[in-house]
Parts: C-alpha cells; sequence; structure tokens
C-alpha cells in the first residue's frame, strides 16, 4: 500500500480512528482536546485515503528534537507498514531540521523495545513512574 505523508491539518484527526491506549490518554490527560494544532511541527501518514499515522516533533533545543506518535488501529494491525511510514517520517520530514539527535519515550516494555530497535533508537535508559498512571518509561536516543 503507498504512503502519502501531508503537513497535519485538524480535519485529518479522527480520534476515533486510534487505538485505544491513545485515546485514553487524549481523554483522560487532554480533556479530549485535539492533541496536535496546525501550526505544530506534525505530520498525517495516509495509508490510501485514510489516516495510517499522526506524529510529529518538538525541538528540544538546537539540534534536539523530541518525536511523538498517535497510532491509529489500521497502523497496529499492520506493523511492517508501520515501521515503515515511521521512517518515511523520519527520513523525509524530521532529517529537514537536521537535528543531531532525535529523542522519544515509551511504555517500558517488550513491544516497543522491539519496535524502538526496528527504528533505529537506542534505549538511555528508564524513567522510573514517569507515565501519566505511575508506569515506567523508556528515553530512546538516534543520533542522526
Amino acid at each position: 500500500m503507498k504512503l502519502r505523508i501531508e503537513q497535519f491539518k485538524e480535519s485529518h484527526f479522527d480520534q476515533s480512528l486510534l487505538i485505544d491506549r491513545d485515546q485514553d490518554y487524549i481523554n483522560r490527560h487532554l480533556n479530549g482536546r485535539t492533541p496536535i494544532k496546525e501550526d505544530d511541527i506534525a505530520w498525517t501518514v495516509f495509508a490510501g485515503d485514510e489516516p495510517f499515522l499522526y506524529c510529529g516533533a518538538f525541538p528540544c533545543w538546537n539540534g534536539v528534537l523530541e518525536v511523538y506518535q498517535f497510532v491509529t488501529k489500521r497502523a497496529a494491525k499492520r506493523p511492517k507498514l508501520f515501521v515503515k511510514a515511521c521512517r518515511a517520517v523520519i527520513d523525509t520530514k524530521v532529517s529537514v531540521f537536521k537535528p543531531h539527535r532525535i529523542q522519544t519515550h515509551s511504555v517500558n516494555d517488550a513491544l516497543h523495545d522491539r519496535w524502538m530497535r526496528a527504528m533505529k533508537f537506542e534505549k538511555e535508559g528508564v524513567l522510573r513512574k514517569w507515565g501519566p498512571d505511575g508506569q515506567d518509561f523508556a528515553i530512546w536516543g538516534r543520533l542522526v
């Protein structure tokens, strides 16, 4: 399936397409508000005509970007295409900012460990009780 990356528009966002964990995060911690705004550094990845992945980045400081994503149910069912979509965003969109470091964080579990390694990130440590419900998260970095 062909992927298309577009600058994020709020009209792209459909919370009902998201996996339960991301929907729960938005409802509990953002009071249901759209987590991405049109003037953010953010993209929508389409597979066909439907959103497949929402992602973005924000600068921590010069040369360091934090990347994030909101995963659709379709993306969760197609892990190879999901990895391809994430790599495409990093390679074609994030790289434009010429960072020397890209970083992110994830739930600290085996599933996320496999996925982050597939994205060429290195696990740098564990953020103990950092998550919104007190769960441990991992911090990941990728030098570019």
